[in-house]
């Protein structure tokens, strides 16, 4: 790093927004994580489900510790992934912050983020079909009312479109960095 990327209004900028970024995927994490550890061991446990007598609620009460892990497993594995993929922002947030822009290291935190939205997807969409199989299996519930509505009505097609745009840009940055190189070769 040169003392003029440093000290140029440009330099300051990458640095502040990278700065942002990283106090985003950060909170981003802190939430996530906090609303799983809530659900596993906070008092006030609730998951509703219209299923095809009624909507059943079950608290922590109607769960063995077995059955609400799991349950919190099932519905939780979407945050654990948007965990992992934050955690790839803050890596780059860290690379963009020390003026890293087309680097291997950039494009393979761009890759693992894309991976991350796109287990998120399939995650989202794993869900409730599950969630439904496991919880109709150990008798809790009936089946959910509307499966393929609850199923389509996440977020697995944002995530997944995501997924793919960040893969887009992964490989752009990749092919950036070998012109690059090449260009650098040939001087």
């Amino acid at each position: 790093m040169t003392v003029d990327e440093t000290t140029s209004p440009a330099g300051k900028s990458v640095k502040r927004w990278s700065g942002v970024l990283m106090t985003l995927a950060l909170g981003a994490i802190a939430v996530s994580s906090y609303a799983i550890g809530g659900a596993m061991l906070g008092d006030d446990f609730k998951l509703g489900l219209e299923t095809s007598t009624g909507v059943r609620v079950l608290t922590r009460a109607d769960l063995s510790w077995g059955q609400l892990a799991t349950v919190v497993l099932i519905v939780g594995a979407s945050d654990l992934c948007l965990v992992y993929g934050m955690w790839q922002i803050v890596l780059l947030a860290r690379r963009f912050a020390h003026r890293e822009i087309l680097t291997c290291g950039v494009v393979h935190c761009l890759q693992r983020f894309g991976w991350g939205l796109f287990a998120m997807g399939l995650s989202e969409a794993a869900m409730f079909p599950t969630l439904n199989a496991y919880l109709v299996g150990q008798g809790l519930i009936d089946p959910i009312k509307d499966l393929a509505a609850a199923t389509i009505g996440s977020g697995t097609l944002t995530s997944m479109m995501a997924a793919v745009l960040v893969m887009v840009l992964a490989k752009i940055f990749q092919a950036g960095i070998r012109l690059r190189e090449d260009a650098e070769l040939t001087i």
